[in-house]
């Protein structure tokens, strides 16, 4: 039995003509996605006098996806808790499944277990996604105080910033200036307060070459002195 086509009613968005209205909605992903899901949880959540349409269920995505973006994470925990324990259970059937079947199958051993532990490692990385969604993030703010005479004095501070957290601003920030802060630390006494002169590059100029002691280079003498060898010799 061929199952009717679902309908819904959307109104058109003002300005838009009705071919670029259908282009748009086929791109939403609420509505795509809200299909989806209301056609696989009708087979799970179903009720005889009420009828759920997939843009209604695509209403309630869009809301729910609004929560979120206005801190609320409670919808994003309940999934991806959900996920990660629904993961664990089908790696511990198919760990079950392998196992029954290593005596006498074992490729069939083989098929299990690489899909149990693929599984498993699923589950392990949506428990780390959740886990880093609800960890606070680090950041480490390093302020330098330089005084007078030079001395500088070097103040780390940890910022721990959880969901949720919004800045109050320059004047409330976590690093301001406040009782037992770097700033308000004496400087550290120095033996010379002025410091250390630096001495200027500079040089009279260029030294005066001296005149060479030779008229002839040596080679050239060399030469001449086999030259008159050979001429007394011969």
């Amino acid at each position: 039995m061929t199952k009717p086509k679902e309908t819904a009613d959307i109104p058109m968005p003002a300005g838009k003509s009705e071919r670029e209205a259908l282009a748009e909605l086929r791109l939403e992903p609420f509505l795509r996605h809200g299909f989806l899901a209301n056609h696989l949880s009708s087979q799970i959540v179903t009720s005889d006098s009420v009828k759920c349409s997939s843009a209604e269920v695509g209403d309630a995505m869009r809301a729910m996806a609004e929560r979120i973006s206005a801190g609320d994470l409670a919808p994003v925990t309940n999934m991806l808790l959900s996920q990660g324990i629904m993961l664990d259970a089908n790696a511990t059937e198919l760990m079950n499944r392998a196992w029954r079947n290593a005596g006498e199958y074992p490729d069939a051993f083989r098929s299990y277990m690489g899909l149990a532990m693929k599984a498993q490692a699923q589950s392990r990385a949506t428990l780390e996604a959740l886990a880093k969604i609800h960890q606070p993030r680090e950041q480490i703010v390093r302020h330098v105080h330089v005084y007078e005479g030079g001395q500088a004095v070097v103040a780390e501070q940890l910022h721990m910033h959880g969901p949720g957290v919004v800045n109050a601003g320059s004047d409330d920030q976590s690093h301001a200036a406040r009782a037992g802060s770097a700033g308000e630390r004496a400087s550290l006494p120095s033996p010379n307060p002025l410091g250390d002169t630096v001495p200027i590059a500079g040089s009279p100029g260029e030294a005066q070459v001296p005149d060479a002691r030779r008229h002839q280079s040596r080679r050239a003498a060399r030469q001449s002195q086999r030259v008159k060898a050979r001429a007394s010799d011969g």
